[in-house]
Parts: structure tokens; C-alpha cells; sequence
């Protein structure tokens, strides 16, 4: 049994899987993209007991989607910040893990897990494989967080259908790529700020492996970003 979670960062969809402890082999090297010279994977975190681990998150995403394995075959070290009591994070279901019977108040602690980043393109055919569905085969559940990015995309769905957009540049390093940039407006507006206000907070629980603190995004700007770099 696997939950499928998704964070929204770096302008990508980030895809990690959680498992109950013990039942899925972790790879202890997770393949990951090259990353740019200055940028560090290590991590004082320690491992989350629920994270199913790269292998086991690209064996199953290559059998409930296999059209995304043909450019999908890399991981990377993440942190998670997630709900913890006494020092034991919090699983996102009973079926993963019980509840700990601590009366204790939770806090946000960080866990090293492993993700697999998406592409708009890769993230769009995954959530239209979510949408109107809770599982997608068998004893692979879709988590809350990546149920609201599938609302989300109907959100834009809507938005593109309307034509509610305006041509636009955007600057990416040395060169600049023409884009179409959601315009919202009125009640689109007003629905996106529900929509934001509704967002789970494991949506925007993730950061880069060295991260020192949770991340502090409000939702609504994530969501913006979502929604452009859907464009």
C-alpha cells in the first residue's frame, strides 16, 4: 500500500509516496537530477519511517501511469516538514500508521524523504489520472494534498477554457520564453482565494534537503505560481 503526495516548489510538481513503515525497501541512494554546483543534498534530518523511497515511488508510478516513465526516472533528497508528537512524525492515514496515544501538542519537524520531481507536463497527466478517483489501482491511494492540486488544474481548466488569459514573457536565466499568463479576476478571484484557503498544509511542506526552516509561502501564492507555470 502506497498514499501519493504532491508539493509545489522551484515551479514544479514534486511527487513522493508514504508507506507504512517497514513494508517497502528504501534505496538508501535515490537518484536524483544533477543539480547545479552549489547546491547541497545533504541533510541532518532523519529519515521519514513512512517514506516509501525512490524505488518503490517510480516501480508503482510506472504501473498506475506508465506514459510518464518514458521521461520520469529520477529522485531527489527532500525535507518534509510534517506534523510530529515526542519525536515521531505523524502518519497522513491510519492505514499507514496509528495515531501515537501522546496527549502531547504537535509541531512541525523536519523529515528527509524522497521525491520525484515533475514537469507541468508530467503533473497534468498525473492529476487528470487523479480526477473523480480516490485511488488509482489497487492500494494506491491519492493524499489529500495531491487530490487539491487535481482541483486546482480544473480551476486553470476553467480559466483556459474562457480564454482567460493574456500573452506573456517570462526571464529564465540568459534567455526569455513566451508564455500565457491566467488572467483572474472577480469571482475567479474569489474562488481561487477559497481555493487557497483550502489548501492542505502538506502542499507546501516541502523544501530543498538543507533547508534550516519550514517554508513560509502563504497558499495563495502558491497556488498563483501553480497556476502560471501551468500556462
Amino acid at each position: 500500500m502506497i498514499v501519493f503526495h504532491a508539493g509545489f516548489g522551484e515551479g514544479q510538481l514534486w511527487l513522493w509516496g508514504e508507506t507504512p513503515a517497514g513494508v517497502v525497501t528504501r534505496s538508501e541512494t535515490p537518484r536524483r537530477r544533477k543539480p547545479a554546483a552549489s547546491r547541497s543534498i545533504s541533510t541532518s534530518a532523519e529519515r521519514l519511517p513512512y517514506d516509501a523511497g525512490g524505488d518503490a515511488l517510480l516501480a508503482v508510478l510506472g504501473e498506475v501511469a506508465p506514459g510518464l516513465m518514458r521521461n520520469q526516472s529520477q529522485t531527489e533528497v527532500m525535507t518534509a516538514w510534517l506534523p510530529t508528537v515526542n519525536g515521531h512524525a505523524l502518519a497522513s492515514s491510519p492505514l499507514v500508521a496509528e495515531p501515537p496515544s501522546s496527549s502531547a501538542k504537535a509541531g512541525l519537524a523536519p523529515w528527509a524523504m524522497t521525491a520525484s520531481p515533475l514537469t507541468m507536463a508530467e503533473a497534468i497527466d498525473l492529476l487528470c489520472a487523479c480526477v473523480g478517483r480516490e485511488t488509482l489501482g489497487p492500494g494506491v491511494i491519492i493524499g489529500r494534498d495531491l487530490g487539491f492540486w487535481v482541483t486546482a488544474m480544473r480551476f486553470g481548466g476553467t480559466l483556459v477554457a474562457r480564454q482567460q488569459c493574456l500573452p506573456s514573457v517570462e526571464a529564465m536565466e540568459e534567455m526569455y520564453r513566451a508564455r500565457w499568463k491566467p488572467v483572474i479576476v472577480g469571482a475567479d478571484a474569489q474562488r481561487l482565494a477559497r481555493l487557497a484557503q483550502a489548501m492542505p498544509h502538506a502542499c507546501r511542506a516541502l523544501t530543498q534537503a538543507d533547508a534550516a526552516a519550514p517554508p513560509d509561502t502563504p497558499a495563495l501564492t502558491l497556488l498563483n505560481s501553480f497556476q502560471c507555470r501551468g500556462g
